[in-house]
């Protein structure tokens, strides 16, 4: 009778399915369930205090959330239209004291950026929330003035005629206009000034800081970076006018932390309850845990054992070291849940087909596979400040590995931590021999010993790590130590004395030209 083989990594461990898409504002508003299980990160959390700090102060209800691509902008933007909509969402959510009784209730507008203009995008939105919102509100001529007429002050006199009905008709305070990927809207007024779509924005955050109690507007862009950095390749008089406009503005960085990377990691996958690692994962995290390692971040010892658990399958340094590398590469949360349950060469969603369930000893993505990912994948075609570096390791390990005599295995997934730790510059994560170990095991001298005995790495006593030793055929330290040998004790002197070898300055009197206002100057 044939023997069935073991499961897959796969049938324990998954990716979740809503980390696993991006977030299009309009169309996730649309669907009810929307902001289900968002995790309210603590920078998410900074964002939405700062958000909500304008409900004591309208000035402040024109707002810019900036981050990096795929933060998860759009993501917090979907969370706090629910938030401020919905009440029912609102009583399943949790906020610190001092948030819980200052959020106010909206009508969200989204808008969704294209290269277009702005102005039709935002009278078709503001048209659509006003036809959805319970209560059947009639529409303000003001509203109708601006689809007729679009100037910029037309539009923003529509947002607050029709934040006022919305208030005298429906359970909400006013209208919440959300513009995500607010930046391609600002390239394309950029490339046609002449259209004034910039003054949109001005003239409704200056509504919102008008706009009454009953009937409030507030006003959010949603950017990768300030808007006057969209003027660039305009004159510096349109530049100053984009500046102010820009600073009517309050700016709300999202930009997430490392330690709130490894813990989306572990929220994005799920386990399933047959899943048992058997001890095995408590002996990998204590070299990790131990005070003398040194590779935790400052109060992070506490939380670190859960994190790293629920992050499973990945090891516990290829955890701590996943959110440098992809800080480095320029990415953010949307590339990592790409990596979770990517199936390129050496993505955890590939390792987990690939990957059998061992209960008595169960599989670890470790740290040489994610150097795998970042040469295969994720840095394949990277054009940033460090990629000759990263393209000069990645070929020195391809070049040590065809040499003959082969390398061991061992050696090999060492050579590619090297080159790995050594690029990432973490100070965290040196690639010592203990963090080396505690990521590949306790057999890891035998192979660090081949290596250096190969000249493939070399101690660096400043990094106090390893590194790639990058030197060419010629070992340059080995002939001038051999050609020091080879001379007499005062040959260095007599050359460095030699003018004919070493050019000597010039001298110059300088009390003499302090006296006497001359300058005499004497050659030796």
């Amino acid at each position: 009778m044939p023997v069935s083989p073991s499961p897959l990594l796969a049938d324990y461990v998954s990716v979740k399915p809503r980390f696993g898409r991006s977030v299009h504002l309009e169309r996730d508003l649309a669907v009810a369930a929307s902001a289900d299980g968002y995790f309210l990160t603590t920078s998410a959390l900074e964002a939405l205090q700062g958000v909500l700090r304008a409900q004591a102060n309208p000035a402040d209800r024109a707002l810019s959330l900036i981050g990096p691509y795929g933060a998860g902008k759009s993501a917090f933007a979907a969370f706090l239209a629910r938030l401020t909509s919905d009440a029912a969402f609102r009583a399943t959510v949790t906020l610190p004291t001092t948030v819980g009784t200052l959020v106010p209730q909206l009508l969200p507008v989204p808008v969704v950026g294209s290269r277009s203009a702005l102005a039709p995008a935002l009278l078709a939105a503001l048209r659509h929330a006003l036809e959805a919102a319970p209560g059947a509100a009639a529409m303000p001529a003001a509203l109708r003035k601006a689809e007729s007429k679009p100037s910029a002050r037309n539009i923003a006199n529509a947002y607050l005629a029709t934040a006022e009905t919305i208030a005298e008709n429906t359970p909400f305070q006013g209208l919440l206009l959300l513009v995500d990927e607010a930046g391609k809207y600002l390239e394309y007024a950029a490339n046609h000034p002449q259209e004034g779509d910039i003054f949109v924005l001005q003239e409704l955050a200056e509504a919102a800081a008008r706009a009454p109690e009953h009937g409030q507007l507030w006003v959010m862009t949603i950017m990768h970076q300030n808007a006057e950095a969209y003027a660039h390749r305009l004159g510096r008089t349109q530049q100053g006018e984009w500046a102010k406009v820009a600073q009517r503005f309050r700016q709300l960085p999202l930009f997430p932390s490392d330690v709130e990377r490894m813990d989306l990691i572990g929220r994005a996958l799920q386990h399933q309850p047959a899943l048992h690692l058997n001890g095995t994962f408590s002996a990998q995290l204590a070299p990790v845990m131990s005070p003398a390692a040194n590779l935790l971040p400052t109060g992070l010892a506490d939380r670190f054992p859960d994190l790293a658990r629920a992050a499973y399958p990945l090891h516990p340094v290829t955890l701590l070291a996943l959110p440098v590398l992809f800080r480095r590469a320029g990415q953010s949360h949307r590339s990592v849940f790409n990596f979770l349950e990517g199936q390129e060469n050496s993505a955890m969603g590939r390792f987990l087909q690939e990957q059998r369930y061992n209960t008595a000893d169960p599989a670890f993505f470790r740290l040489d596979r994610l150097f795998d990912y970042g040469r295969d994948v994720l840095l394949a075609h990277y054009t940033g400040p460090t990629a000759r570096p990263w393209h000069e390791a990645v070929e020195i390990v391809e070049q040590s590995t065809a040499k003959n005599p082969p390398l061991t295995e061992l050696a090999v997934r060492v050579l590619k931590c090297v080159a790995l730790l050594s690029w990432l510059r973490e100070s965290r994560l040196p690639a010592s021999a203990a963090v080396l170990a505690a990521a590949l095991g306790a057999e890891v001298p035998e192979a660090i010993k081949q290596l250096e005995d190969r000249s493939l790495i070399v101690w660096s006593r400043t990094r106090k790590s390893f590194r790639l030793w990058e030197g060419g055929d010629v070992d340059v330290a080995a002939e001038l130590t051999a050609a020091r040998a080879s001379l007499a004790g005062d040959v260095l002197l007599l050359a460095a004395n030699d003018p004919s070898l070493f050019e000597l300055p010039r001298l110059v009197a300088r009390r003499h030209a302090f006296r006497t206002g001359t300058v005499m100057a004497t050659a030796n």
